[in-house]
């Protein structure tokens, strides 16, 4: 008998509106056996699910979903341009040893990016130990420096001397590295859309081809074939020999 499995999922914890007890409940009443909340460059939600889906009878596992930055010119993108890599039945606790470390180094690179705003005249918030980067742009569009998010990244972060610290996505080598060090498959998440900073790519099928080459030579695991994104719906046929059952 066939199960339904969501392995893509995310809550408040990035950029979904539900909490984690909310997402369960919503996978319960859609029929759903098997999941992974899947945030984005957040463990947290791993150390909250298991007590919520073991009341409901289902199975989850621990997820995460890392947004990437093409860091080596892959297949001739620069580092605006990335991909998103899902990380699945990772170890969270050596996970979030991982993103300790990771954000070390963005918290860094935001005190550098408010220094240097403000040094330039911007009048932001004052900067503590917890400001990330989507605190700094909705500061700017808030004091209209930016009409919106996406302005905000073209035209004042996404330029220099602003994006060497804006631009904190881990590259997708580093990332699929990162899932494998705690025993996780890693999976290229919608691949025929390679969101980067401030700048969204569509890949063609040809594209999609030679950048799965790339991945899987970093050490990817699979890809995701069936998914919802804006307003087409993809069936991407993965190459089965490169990714055994």
């Amino acid at each position: 008998m066939k199960s339904k499995v969501n392995l893509h999922v995310h809550t408040k914890y990035s950029d979904g509106k539900n909490t984690v007890s909310e997402v369960v409940s919503i996978l319960k009443d859609a029929g759903i056996e098997y999941f992974s909340i899947t945030d984005h460059d957040n463990i947290e939600s791993s150390f909250e699910v298991a007590e919520y889906a073991k009341k409901n009878k289902m199975k989850c596992y621990n997820g995460i979903e890392f947004s990437c930055r093409f860091l080596n010119g892959e297949i001739g993108f620069d580092d605006l341009s990335g991909c998103h890599i899902l990380g699945l039945g990772i170890k969270a606790d050596e996970m979030l040893k991982k993103q300790k470390a990771l954000n070390v180094n963005k918290n860094f690179k935001m005190y550098k990016l408010h220094e240097l705003l403000t040094a330039h005249r911007y009048n932001l918030e004052p900067f503590d130990e917890n400001t990330t980067r989507s605190d700094i742009i909705n500061d700017l569009v808030n004091k209209k420096y930016a009409t919106d998010i996406k302005d905000c990244k073209t035209k004042i972060l996404g330029i220099q001397p602003y994006l060497q610290y804006a631009n904190n996505n881990i590259d997708v080598q580093t990332a699929i590295q990162t899932i494998k060090e705690c025993g996780g498959l890693a999976i290229w998440a919608h691949p025929f859309k390679a969101p980067g900073f401030g700048r969204k790519e569509v890949l063609n099928a040809e594209q999609v081809s030679k950048l799965l080459d790339l991945l899987y030579g970093y050490g990817l695991d699979g890809i995701e074939a069936y998914y919802h994104h804006g307003s087409s719906d993809y069936i991407v046929e993965g190459e089965r020999s490169k990714f055994p059952r």
